[in-house]
This record gives structure tokens, C-alpha cells and sequence, in this order.
């Protein structure tokens, strides 16, 4: 997770995520900060094992509270990923591999993919990419920040079989694509929380929802999903149990029937970050970065 020392408004992204809200005022920071520290805390307090990495250029870099989108873990290789934003490449930090490794985190290998920004082609780490590392199927919902030839040459090089689809959203009566994957769908080991409805087309729908067999499948609406329902990650505390991360927001948006399920195979694990997801666009998810290297023979989510 990476400190928002910095966190704001970004003019570079709204122009895309419409989950940002437009209604900043002089407690942002402070607010941002103070949601970090208690998500911080509530993760650590229930096992889970949290690593706190500071931004090489906090005073440029609004949106550095969500690393998932520059950089992914895989049993000791690092990718690292175009990203659409010009400020947000600042927040990939120089020497990443190396300062993992003094964390104890084996790096042995770095696939870098950031030059295809050059061809202002991008693929925004597991905001554009929501994987089932289990039966290594990648999911893509195609956007301005997720191009499909980044999609195929990701899953060729990580040897995953690459399932891509559009989906939408309707701000201000006007069908636009969802900017990243992540909010349209969480899978876990047993579970898969999915927007189907936001998927307009009715074979990519019937793919998506046949590569899903083999979860138990937790439907969303719209409404829900633009509540973040779908922005949620499973992680393992110390004891292997199975956490699943989400906002106040998401979790309140649930049925009770949802709840029930969910449950069933996971812990709800509930964070309230309402400065962050309404400024920021994103949700728990974004916030976190999943380290596999440290827990290669159990962490499946």
C-alpha cells in the first residue's frame, strides 16, 4: 500500500473514471490520509500483513494511493504497466525490484511493458486485468486505459488465457465504458462478485459468466456496482484465512442474501474510505497491491 501524501483531484483522469466526484475541499488530505492509516490498521489487526511503501514523487502524484494499476506480483516476477495519465507514471518507483527484495520480497525477474505508452497503448495492472490465478484466466473489460493487444500480449507472456468484453455505465445518460475491469468484477478462490448487467453484449456476457463455472457466482446491479460492490479483493491473514477487503460503501449496498454468501467462504473484512473512493474514483481493491512472492503456496485470490 503507498502512503497518499499527496492525494487530490486528478484533472488527468476524470476525463474517464466517472467515479470521481468534483467536490473537493480543504480536509481532502487530511481525510484521505486518516481513511489510509484506520484501512491500515483494520487490515493488520485482523492478520493480515500489510507493507506501507512512500512514492518517489509524492508532491506529483494525486492518485499514488492505488498501486495496483503500475506494478503486479507473480512468484518472483514483477510486471510493471503502461499507464493512460502522464502523472501517474511518476508513481512507478525507480529501482522497484530491488527495494522488494530488501523487504524480503524475491524479485528474481521484471517484465516491463510501461514503453507501449509510447504508442499511447495501455494496460493499467489489476485495475485492467482481474485475475483468476487459479485456473489462470485473465479478465479484461476494454477501455481507453485497458487496449486489447496489451490484453493478449500480457496473457501470451504469463501464460493465461485472456477473456476480454466491454461494459458500461451511464453517467449523465450516456453509455461509457468503465475505465477499469476492478469495478465490474472481484474473484476469489471460491467466489466471483460480477456486474453482468453492465456487460451490454449478450455473448460476451454468456463467456464471461461460463469462464466463472467454477466460482459461485455473487451477481451485482448497476447500482451496486457503481457503489463499488464489485471492487473487492481477497487476501489471507496470517492463519490462511480467506479476507475478503471492501468499502463501508460496497458492504452497505449488499442484500442480505449477498452477505450470506459471501460469508460462506470468506470473512468480510469492511473499511470506510469515502474520501478516497468519491475524490479518487477507486475503492479498496485499487488501494492494494497483493504480494504472491511471500505466499506462493497458498495465496490463491
Amino acid at each position: 500500500m503507498v502512503r497518499p501524501i499527496s492525494f487530490a483531484m486528478n484533472e488527468q483522469t476524470i476525463v474517464n473514471n466517472y467515479f470521481q466526484q468534483k467536490n473537493e475541499d480543504g480536509n481532502t488530505l487530511s481525510y484521505a490520509l486518516m481513511e489510509f492509516h484506520r484501512m491500515v490498521e483494520i487490515l493488520k489487526f485482523h492478520g493480515v500483513d500489510v507493507l506501507i511503501v512512500e512514492n518517489d514523487h509524492p508532491a506529483e502524484t494525486p492518485d499514488a494511493v492505488f498501486p495496483n494499476n503500475w506494478f503486479s506480483l507473480h512468484d518472483g516476477l514483477l510486471v510493471l504497466y503502461p499507464m493512460f495519465a502522464p502523472n501517474r507514471r511518476l508513481e512507478r518507483i525507480a529501482g522497484f525490484g530491488q527495494k522488494l527484495g530488501q523487504m524480503g520480497i524475491k524479485v528474481s525477474q521484471v517484465l516491463d511493458l510501461s514503453s507501449h505508452e509510447e504508442q499511447e497503448k495501455y494496460l493499467e495492472g489489476t485495475g485492467s486485468l482481474v485475475l483468476d490465478r487459479v485456473n489462470r484466466r485473465a479478465f479484461a473489460a476494454l477501455s481507453d486505459r485497458t487496449h486489447i493487444d496489451l490484453v493478449r500480449i500480457w496473457a501470451e507472456k504469463m501464460k493465461y488465457e485472456p477473456i476480454t468484453f466491454h461494459a458500461f455505465q451511464d453517467p449523465d445518460n450516456q453509455e461509457k465504458p468503465i475505465y477499469h475491469t476492478n469495478v465490474v468484477m472481484s474473484i476469489g478462490t471460491d467466489i466471483a462478485v460480477v456486474c453482468l448487467d453492465a456487460i451490454a453484449d449478450g455473448q460476451e456476457r454468456k463467456i464471461v459468466e461460463e469462464a466463472l463455472a467454477n466460482h459461485v457466482i455473487i451477481r451485482i446491479s448497476i447500482a451496486q456496482m457503481n457503489a463499488f460492490a464489485g471492487n473487492m479483493l481477497e487476501v489471507l491473514n496470517k492463519d490462511g484465512g480467506k479476507m475478503m477487503v471492501m468499502s463501508e460503501t460496497a458492504w452497505s449496498s449488499l442484500e442480505i442474501e449477498q452477505r450470506q454468501v459471501l460469508e460462506q467462504y470468506t470473512t468480510a473484512l469492511v473499511v470506510d474510505i469515502p474520501t478516497i473512493e468519491k475524490i479518487g474514483g477507486g475503492s479498496a481493491r485499487c488501494m492494494i497491491a497483493e504480494v504472491f512472492s511471500l505466499f506462493s503456496q497458498t495465496a490463491k485470490a
